[in-house]
């Protein structure tokens, strides 16, 4: 079965206990807080955005690593979902980019890879995730990462 057959697995499976009463989700200003998820595969994207749109969290996204600090930058994002091995402008370029960045430098960074050795690309991730995820640690792992 291929990444793609066991992301529907996984969402038929497990997505369904997720629910939406992450209360935590919200900022200080009453919204849901922004995750930017950065993943060159579109439909691990789709999987990421319902899993976080239902649990209370608004997405953003792009496809690559120039793309995403674009979309950073516009949206100045909680949260960073990245992959970081993809075709063009990797989560490595991107990541260090992001690190450079005076407003953007201190968003947490979850990695969620199948590249090996991707613990050593991104310094201090809030945390690090084999393709496929389980949803409800992914979850956890972001409240986390966002202090919730």
């Amino acid at each position: 079965m291929d990444l793609s057959g066991l992301l529907v697995q996984a969402v038929s499976s497990k997505f369904i206990n997720i629910g939406k009463k992450e209360i935590g989700a919200m900022s200080e200003e009453g919204e849901k807080k922004k995750v930017l998820i950065v993943d060159d595969e579109p439909n691990v994207v789709r999987y990421l955005e319902m899993l976080l749109q239902d649990s209370g969290y608004k997405t953003v996204s792009a496809l690559d690593g120039q793309k995403a600090l674009e979309v950073a930058e516009r949206e100045t994002p909680a949260l960073v979902i990245l992959d970081v091995l993809m075709p063009e402008h990797t989560g490595t370029d991107f990541f260090r980019k992001l690190r450079k960045n005076k407003i953007l430098g201190s968003i947490p960074i979850i990695v969620v890879s199948a590249a090996a050795g991707r613990n050593l690309v991104v310094k201090k991730p809030a945390a690090i995730f084999n393709k496929p995820i389980d949803p409800e640690t992914f979850i956890a792992a972001v409240k986390k990462a966002l202090n919730e």
